[in-house]
């Protein structure tokens, strides 16, 4: 058995983690099949929020709240950074080239 939060240590450790389902998942909105990869957005006393990536032919993002922890697997659990997240850094070292640049 790997925990009540299926090997991290506490709930929010699972916020921006890149996932992939392990089986169908669905809302009152969409359906999902297992292997869907995405990343969680956040958690709450409900379970985990799963935001899926985008589909590759129509570019729609699945959103499915209240998720156990055992409905997903984790992909990269070093190394993954949320989407923004890398956007917002790449931005930054864009920046400071310009200021480097600048400056000599």
């Amino acid at each position: 058995m790997a925990g009540k939060y299926n090997g991290m240590k506490r709930a929010g450790d699972w916020r921006g983690k890149q996932v992939k389902t392990v089986r169908k998942l669905s809302n009152g909105w969409c359906q999902i099949p297992a292997g869907t990869s995405g990343h969680i957005t956040s958690s709450g006393r409900n379970g985990l929020h799963f935001h899926s990536d985008p589909c590759p032919c129509c570019g729609i993002v699945s959103k499915i709240s209240a998720l156990d922890y055992c409905d997903v697997k984790l992909l990269d659990p070093a190394g993954y950074t949320m989407p923004t997240v890398r956007v917002r850094e790449q931005a930054d070292a864009r920046i400071q080239e310009k200021m480097n640049e600048d400056g000599s």
